[in-house]
Parts: C-alpha cells; structure tokens; sequence
C-alpha cells in the first residue's frame, strides 16, 4: 500500500511538471511557477529547469541563473541548458562565466549557432 500511494504522489508531481512545461512554452510563467510550487523529492529537483526558464520568461534572472545553475550541474551534458543558463549569465553581466558556459555548450554540440551577444574568442 505504501509503494501506491508513493507512485500516486509521483504521478501528480510528474502530471504537475508536465503542465509547468506547456505552460512555460505557451508563455505561461506564472502559471508554470504555480504548477511548481510545493514539488519535491526527484520530480522537484528535475523541476529546476523549467522553473528556471519561468524566472527568466518574468525577468527574474537571479532566480532563473540559480534554478539553470542547479539544472545544469544536474545534467552537464545538457548542450540546451549550458547554452540557456550561459545566457543568463551574460544578460546579469556575468561575462567569464557566460562563456565558459557557452563553451561547454558548444563542446557539447559544435554544429549550435552562438546565440546573439556571444563571442567565444579570447
């Protein structure tokens, strides 16, 4: 019985992620930050992505760079998320560490187009 209510749980959390997903990618910020309120365990932690770009969709970049941060020391092979967390920061002015970012983005994926602002020479 336990083991049901725990998948229960997971399920919910996993149904809640999906739809601060959509409404992330509709342009939904604030509705995907509410979705994500309260997430834990595993689900929470992979919830750090999306809220991450919710942050960063409501010009919130500190929170965004911190939740992209997290996201990406989760997943460092992620090309997608070295090159959005390396955005970040470079919008809060952070240049040396855009990119180095920004290059591991682009060893993870040469054939990425640099994204405007970004010059990895020097």
């Amino acid at each position: 019985m336990v083991l049901g209510v725990h998948l229960a749980v997971s399920s919910r959390g996993e149904a809640r992620l999906g739809r601060a997903n959509a409404a992330v990618l509709a342009g939904n910020h604030a509705r995907a930050l509410t979705e994500l309120e309260g997430l834990d365990g595993e689900v929470g932690r992979r919830a750090s992505a999306v809220r991450g770009y919710a942050y960063f969709g409501i010009g919130q970049l500190r929170r965004a760079r911190a939740e992209l941060q997290k996201a990406a020391r989760r997943d460092p092979n992620n090309w997608v998320l070295q090159r959005d967390y390396a955005i970040v920061l470079l919008r809060l002015g952070e240049r040396p560490k855009a990119r180095a970012r920004m290059r591991r983005a682009v060893a993870l994926n040469p054939r990425m187009l640099l994204p405007p602002g970004f010059v990895l020479s020097k």
